[in-house]
Formats: structure tokens, C-alpha cells, sequence
């Protein structure tokens, strides 16, 4: 099935779902990494790639909006308690909100900074009139965000082995199959 359904999702948001979530797991390891480097020609390229890929990120984020608006919403199952489904849905909304926060802010970074952004080669975004005081502002909101990210995607990920190994419901296996 394509589509969501109340009880399980469809698999287009299954395959956005698992392909971000590999991208955004590589970005945080890279993200990390570069900044640690000593100045090289790896570094570049690490960089580089990592605001392409950026982009790719801030398409998916999107796409993945507007496919949770045209859809079927799956509901958290009504057994859960009510404390459980709110912070559930909070913690969704606080994903889907780093997604394109995270990746937009790393892009305007970038583009104050007065650095380019080569897109695999395909097109190259021009950078704006140089602005240091703006990046720094960028940087630190992209950075806030990873850790945000790094922190709302732990809290997810216990959420669905604690669903699936503790209360053995299907909470987990919904994304799966």
C-alpha cells in the first residue's frame, strides 16, 4: 500500500522515514567530524558534500510535511496513556520542525558566511553579501538544532524499542512492514 491508514503507514512514508533517517545519522557523524578536522583537501570535501546533502535533507523534510498533510494520519494507538500520546506526537512535530530548521539554517550559515553551495555539481547556490554577525547567528541555530535533533531522535528511537520489546505492541513494527 502506498497510503497511510489509520493503523500503519503506507510505503512512501515508510522509504522518506528510513532514507532520512540514514541521511540525518550520516549528516550528525560527518557534522561532527568535519569541524574537528585540521584544514585539508578531506575537509572541503566533507564539507562540501555535507551542504549539498543538506538540501537533499531540507527536500525530504519537506516532502515528508506535505506528505503528512495529504494523508492519512497514523493515529498512536488509544491504549497508550494519554501522557505517552502527547509526547509522542510533541516529539514527532519537534523532528519534522529540526528537519527544516537544522538544514536551512546550515544553508543561510553557508550563505552569509560568503560561501557557495555546489549541489553535486549540478548547480552552484551564489552566496549573499558577506555577514559575519548573520552566519554566527545561523551557525549557532544549526548547531542548537543538532543537538535538538540528536537528542528528539534518541528519545524516538527508545520510544520504538521500548514498544516493541517492553509493551510488545506494534508501535514499532507500523514502520517496518
Amino acid at each position: 500500500m502506498l497510503k497511510n491508514t489509520e493503523n500503519s503507514y503506507g510505503i512512501i512514508s515508510r522509504t522518506i522515514h528510513w532514507l532520512m533517517s540514514v541521511i540525518v545519522i550520516i549528516m550528525i557523524i560527518a557534522g561532527f567530524t568535519m569541524v574537528n578536522l585540521e584544514p585539508s583537501s578531506l575537509k572541503w570535501q566533507i564539507y562540501n558534500t555535507h551542504k549539498a546533502t543538506g538540501l537533499v535533507v531540507l527536500f525530504l523534510g519537506i516532502l515528508r510535511i506535505l506528505w503528512i498533510f495529504t494523508n492519512t494520519q497514523v493515529e498512536v494507538p488509544f491504549e497508550l496513556p494519554r501522557w505517552q500520546r502527547v509526547l509522542a506526537r510533541l516529539n514527532h512535530n519537534l523532528i519534522y520542525i529540526l528537519l527544516i530548521i537544522m538544514p536551512t539554517s546550515g544553508a543561510l550559515m553557508t550563505l552569509t558566511g560568503g560561501h557557495d553551495i555546489d549541489f553535486f555539481g549540478l548547480l552552484t547556490i551564489k552566496s549573499f553579501a558577506e555577514n559575519k554577525e548573520y552566519s554566527t547567528v545561523f551557525w549557532n541555530i544549526h548547531a542548537l538544532s543538532a543537538f535538538l535533533l540528536v537528542a528528539s531522535s534518541l528519545v524516538h528511537i527508545a520510544a520504538a524499542l521500548y514498544h516493541h520489546y517492553i509493551c510488545k505492541d506494534d508501535v514499532l513494527m507500523r514502520m517496518i512492514k
